[in-house]
């Protein structure tokens, strides 16, 4: 995880002028105790995130109503303590119950793909085995590691070279085979939205693009997403309705080769959970 503190100016590193003037100005509505507190990463994201909006006036405004919301949040919740405590007997149970995400391959600019199989997912079994402050130190371990994955070289060196440097964003992949709408309705109940929000505000702009599989009910699995992707990203969901269709596509538009497509799809990269046990 990026480091907090008086370092925030060298390292907030925006190439765009744009950038480095809504950083300036949305300091303005920001604590100095704030500014200390976020990483430049988030910071960064942020302010690129907010470009989209034309109006400059909104545009700050989302950037300090993000940027407090992001340092309220990690504070209320004690995030430095939960990613400091020891491994929770109840790890391996979390991901394969809850959040099933695997890193695999990257493509040729360094963004991991990260599929996360929905139909993997007990989150009866998980809310009835699982306390609700180890729940919450899971969830933020899993929402770390996945920065971690879009911030370091080489996929944590799965498959891809490890000369090749993530570029911060990451390849999402939802499969959705086997999943009902019963299913589906439950995840929503027990709080896979309220997740998926979570991650969309305090863990900004780290989603290059969407694959959603094996859905027929592709609708209501869209509207359940839409808080976790960014808005200038809503464009780029590809809907595939099956793994060969998928497979196509990872490779003819987003350069991805057969060692680093994960084998379950027909590749040659085997993976490993977002979150070590």
């Amino acid at each position: 995880m990026a480091a907090r503190g008086e370092g925030i100016e060298p390292l907030f590193m925006p190439n765009e002028g744009w950038a480095a003037e809504d950083w300036k100005e949305t300091q303005v509505g920001l604590s100095k105790l704030e500014i200390q507190e976020l990483e430049p990463d988030i910071v960064l994201r942020t302010v690129r995130g907010s470009h989209f909006l034309k109006d400059r006036k909104k545009r700050i405004a989302r950037n300090i109503e993000l940027l407090k919301g992001r340092v309220a949040w990690y504070t209320e919740n004690d995030v430095s303590n939960a990613l400091s405590s020891e491994i929770l007997p109840t790890t391996k149970l979390f991901r394969q119950t809850v959040l099933p995400i695997r890193i695999y391959g990257a493509n040729k600019e360094g963004n991991p793909l990260l599929v996360f199989n929905l139909k993997e997912t007990d989150w009866y079994r998980a809310q009835k085995e699982i306390n609700a402050d180890d729940l919450l130190r899971l969830v933020i371990r899993t929402l770390e590691s996945m920065m971690d994955a879009v911030t370091s070289a080489g996929c944590h060196g799965v498959c891809t070279d490890p000369a090749v440097h993530v570029q911060g964003k990451y390849i999402a992949v939802f499969d959705l085979e086997g999943l009902s709408w019963s299913k589906l309705r439950s995840a929503n109940s027990l709080g896979l939205k309220s997740l998926m929000t979570t991650c969309a505000k305090f863990y900004p702009e780290t989603v290059l693009k969407t694959y959603i599989l094996n859905s027929y009910i592709v609708k209501a699995v869209i509207t359940m997403l839409s808080p976790f992707i960014a808005p200038d990203t809503r464009s780029r969901i590809s809907v595939c309705s099956d793994a060969a269709q998928f497979v196509k596509r990872l490779k003819e538009n987003d350069d991805v080769s057969d060692n680093d497509i994960p084998a379950d799809y027909g590749g040659k990269c085997e993976g490993t959970f977002c979150m070590k046990c």
